[in-house]
């Protein structure tokens, strides 16, 4: 069998240009293209990655709840009243200054209670854009003292946008809805 010659004419050009080199490349147009449609899709998609507004409402709502029944269980495991104080522009547990005995006389709720996790003032700032009112009756500043049961004072309920938080005046359930 008698081998062939090589014929460069036969082979066929791909659609593509090709550098001096002999290498395929993207022509400048090809290029342009698909750094537009790039273009296009991160100003739609960005926009959903980083705008948190609507998860901050949500959030929020929820470390509401999670800080009375914290305040709650607070109040039950340290036999003293614990005050949660909630105002427009956030929220904040307050335990009695030192009595002797504990708890007892005329209680001043002047020191804030200590986060278990951080060690820091429990409370917290309402986030930029989300909207903290009173609700069904409750209007701000409000103050649900838990006694050493931890049983409310009353019953209390906090619109977060379209959230509502609400503390059970009887049982001190706390519920968002």
């Amino acid at each position: 069998m008698r081998k062939m010659p090589f014929d460069s004419r036969a082979v066929t050009r791909s659609p593509r240009t090709t550098a001096p080199g002999g290498v395929a490349g993207f022509t400048l147009v090809e290029l342009v293209v698909v750094i537009v449609v790039m273009a296009i899709l991160a100003s739609i998609a960005v926009p959903r990655f980083f705008g948190q507004g609507e998860f901050e409402a949500p959030a929020f709502a929820q470390e509401l709840a999670s800080a009375a029944r914290y305040a709650q269980k607070l109040a039950i495991t340290s036999g003293c009243r614990v005050d949660f104080t909630v105002t427009a522009t956030g929220y904040a547990l307050y335990q009695p200054q030192a009595t002797d005995p504990v708890c007892s006389g005329t209680l001043t709720m002047t020191r804030p209670a200590v986060h278990p996790a951080t060690g820091e003032d429990f409370a917290a700032t309402l986030p930029m854009g989300v909207t903290l009112a009173g609700s069904g009756g409750t209007t701000l500043p409000a103050t649900v003292q838990f006694n050493a049961a931890g049983i409310p004072g009353g019953a209390a309920a906090f619109a977060i946008d379209t959230l509502t938080v609400s503390i059970a005046a009887g049982s001190g359930f706390v519920d968002v809805q």
